[in-house]
Formats: structure tokens, sequence, C-alpha cells
């Protein structure tokens, strides 16, 4: 042992100890956290590779959904045009048998007592 500067005994070798440990554990740290990053890594790409996969099913799923769409504004455009060719129809027939005095109603409003006979006559007939 060595005497210090005020006339003490050093201890060297112990202190040597001391710093060879610190450095020892900052390599053990290291190390240590590159193998936790590199499995957090390993994780991140795996998660990567399923978001990828999400976004292709969802492009796949977007895609349908177009088709579907187009399908159904397709059909919709054909109702509507059967719709109106009905409508067309309907007022066709309207003009038809609403000529002058073809009111059934008004008829029958007017007529009671002859619409009654008259179906008294056809319920004989059934029965």
């Amino acid at each position: 042992m060595a005497l210090g500067r005020y006339g003490r005994k050093t201890n060297t070798m112990g202190i040597r100890l001391f710093l060879i440990g610190i450095i020892a554990s900052a390599v053990i740290g290291a190390g240590a956290y590159v193998m936790k990053l590199q499995r957090d890594n390993v994780i991140l790409k795996e998660n990567a590779v399923k978001l990828e996969s999400a976004i292709s099913e969802q492009k796949q799923v977007i895609e349908n959904q177009k088709k579907d769409f187009a399908e159904i504004l397709e059909a919709n455009k054909k109702i509507n045009e059967l719709v109106n060719n009905l409508k067309k129809d309907l007022d066709d027939l309207d003009k038809r048998f609403s000529k002058k005095d073809r009111d059934i109603g008004k008829l029958a409003i007017d007529r009671t007592k002859v619409i009654e006979k008259e179906t008294q006559k056809l319920r004989s007939k059934i029965c």
C-alpha cells in the first residue's frame, strides 16, 4: 500500500475494483438494453406485417362496397324508371275511366237505390 497525500494509506486496488464494477455494470446494462430493443424490433416488425395485411383486406372491402354501391344505384335507376312507367300507365288509365259520367263514386252517391238493388240481385244469385 502506498501512502497518500496526507500520509494516509490508499487502497488503489479497491478503487480499481470499484471502477471495474461500474464499467462492467454499464456494459451489462447496455447489453440488456440492446437485447430488449431487438425483441421490441421483432414485435414491431410482426405488427407492421399484420397492419399491412389488414390494410389490404380493408382496401378489398372498400372495393367491394364501391361495386355494391354501383349495383344499388343501377337497380335504383331501374326501379325509378319502372315507377315512372307505372305512374304514366296509371295516369293513362285514369284519363280513360274518368271521362264524363264514369266516376263510380259519384254514381254510387247519385243512384244509391239502383246500386243497392243490383247488389241485392247479385247476392241472391251467389247464395
